[in-house]
């Protein structure tokens, strides 16, 4: 059983990210005139699929789209009743006029029509045959497969969105910034460690939505609009898109004069990352023999590459909890059902972040690369500070870095084509590697550094490819859901961390739908739940009006109040003081 555990921990760093992807493609802006109405081409060397709905005509849809992929499969899971096992949330910050509930709903309804998987469910019950040589092997057991299926062919767009506005809040009048700032940060934390969604009945996305008026009658109001997704059909990357969407629709419903009579209903889903990335031939299926034929000395390598960094040494728990005996960890409530994700924020001026950007570039790196020297260091100098009776050599000073990325670049069509067509899906994969803090480095050392693991990984001409084809591979022949699953709740000895700390950074949110709208998108935060597997320490960035939008992700009780606090704090400290060092 622990061999078949390990070889499922490779797999599973070879594929998953745990955290949306890096970067947002330029697609072409879009005219006022439709854009309520318009949708893109989902089909991937094909036509628009496109027809007209009114927003409370039933929409009739009866045909699936297709299964899932490797990759969703273990995304869509839930491990305990109806609450997702790796959701992902974001919320967005808005100035615009008042919104009623009805306006709410019928701009939530434009956006269900142009993205395919946001009218979906998930139908099927996986690799569940009893005739299987081993419980733990699929080998094309699927004979009731995971499947994006419409919802209720009697639902229509408007009712669609009425089920997903699961919450809204009017708060009082008087721009009390704090009162505003607590209801969604309570909102984005409920989202991701408390909300369920019924996966086998949809939809796959849960809004909460709160406004406040900044002043008099005819004042403008703020508007914070939380969204949960099940992680199988997003990434940071669409959201971003899907928030910008969200902008202009409530643009043309509040102030354009209303929802349209018709909008064009996009009809046509995605592809998965795997048969976008690797062609055709890894289309999801249950199939096992007719893609393990394509590995190679390179998937090798790539695997090779895995098992180094695995056995790196890094720190993937503090110093105390490293200290107990599996049981004891159990016993101290540092197993699944007692952990949560911690969320906390910040936000760097726009002043500090055009100086970081700007030192970043003169120090012959990217803000990422800070992100990660910055975040690195925080966490080992929290590692070090909070070590307790560990001896200084118990510490150690390096840590298994996951850095989220954007599969889309990698697509099997024109170079920098958006595969998903700017449509939901979760298209995001990761790269890790091992970084060490040395005595007397320069902070823009480390940075350097992490640029260049990063170039490396996206420049190697098998990485990119090799990591979705063994992640797809291992997840034919192994039912990798029920070993993630078993990973995260059952095994004390790693509690479900696989890295140290990770980042992602979509960089710059761009308008483009919502370029003219009455709603300007002031803030954007995100964040994936590291409660069940991931990392120990995790940040999320976002530039959004010139705002550095950071996120801190860590496990609670994995690391307590005063540690969470600290690494932050340390991390942003850090920042700052990149720039004038």
């Amino acid at each position: 059983m622990e061999r078949r555990r390990r070889l499922a921990l490779l797999v599973l760093a070879a594929g998953l990210s745990g955290a949306p992807a890096l970067r947002r493609p330029g697609l072409p802006r879009r005219s006022s005139a439709h854009r309520a109405a318009s949708v893109s081409s989902n089909a991937v060397g094909g036509e628009a699929v496109a027809e007209t709905r009114g927003l409370g005509e039933p929409l009739g849809e009866t045909a699936s789209w297709r299964r899932l992929g490797s990759f969703e499969s273990v995304l869509a899971r839930a491990t305990v009743g109806q609450k997702l096992d790796l959701p992902h949330a974001t919320v967005a910050i808005l100035d615009g006029p008042a919104v009623s509930r009805a306006q709410m709903v019928d701009a939530l309804a434009l956006c269900a029509a142009k993205h395919p998987l946001l009218r979906a469910r998930v139908t099927g019950t996986g690799p569940l045959d009893a005739d299987k040589p081993n419980p733990n092997i699929r080998l094309n057991s699927d004979f009731d497969p995971l499947t994006f299926s419409p919802m209720d062919p009697a639902l229509s767009l408007r009712d669609i969105a009425d089920k997903v506005l699961r919450e809204t809040a009017e708060l009082p009048a008087g721009g009390d910034e704090e009162a505003f700032e607590g209801a969604w940060r309570s909102a984005f934390s409920d989202a991701l460690n408390a909300w369920e969604t019924d996966t086998k009945e949809g939809p796959l996305w849960q809004v909460a939505w709160a406004q406040q008026p900044t002043g008099g009658a005819g004042a403008p109001r703020r508007h914070a609009v939380v969204i949960d997704f099940n992680h199988a059909v997003s990434d940071q990357t669409c959201a971003n898109t899907l928030i910008d969407d969200l902008a202009a629709a409530l643009d043309a419903v509040v102030v354009r004069g209303g929802a349209p009579k018709a909008v064009a209903l996009e009809r046509r889903a995605p592809p998965s990352v795997e048969e976008a990335v690797l062609g055709p031939s890894h289309a999801p299926s249950p199939d096992f023999e007719g893609v393990v034929k394509n590995f190679s000395l390179a998937t090798l390598r790539y695997g090779f590459f895995q098992i180094m960094n695995g056995a790196s040494g890094a720190a993937l728990l503090p110093p105390a909890v490293q200290a107990l005996k599996p049981e004891e960890r159990d016993q101290q409530g540092y197993g699944f059902s007692k952990r949560s994700t911690r969320l906390q924020h910040a936000v760097l001026e726009p002043e500090e972040g055009k100086a970081l950007l700007a030192r970043s570039t003169a120090e012959g790196t990217t803000v990422t690369g800070a992100f990660v020297a910055a975040v690195t260091l925080a966490a080992l100098d929290t590692l070090q500070k909070f070590s307790g009776d560990a001896a200084a050599g118990d510490v150690p000073n390096k840590l298994r870095i996951l850095m989220s990325l954007d599969m889309r670049r990698f697509g099997r069509g024109a170079p920098q084509e958006d595969w998903t067509k700017g449509t939901m899906a979760c298209g995001g994969g990761a790269t890790d590697f091992v970084l060490a803090a040395r005595d007397g480095e320069s902070p823009w050392e480390l940075a350097r550094t992490a640029r260049k693991r990063i170039v490396d990984f996206i420049t190697d001409p098998d990485f990119p490819a090799e990591s979705v084809r063994l992640f797809d591979i291992g997840s034919r022949f192994l039912d990798m859901p029920k070993f993630v699953k078993e990973e995260g709740s059952t095994n004390l000895a790693s509690l479900g961390r696989g890295y140290s700390a990770g980042v992602s950074n979509t960089g710059v949110f761009r308008a483009r739908a919502s370029v003219d709208s009455a709603f300007q998108i002031r803030r954007v935060h995100y964040a994936t739940s590291h409660t069940h597997t991931g990392c120990l320490f995790q940040l999320s960035a976002v530039t959004v009006d010139n705002n550095f939008c950071l996120t801190f992700q860590t496990p609670t009780p994995l690391l307590r109040e005063e540690e969470a606090a600290y690494f932050v704090d340390n991390t942003v400290q850090r920042l700052r003081s990149m720039i004038d060092e």
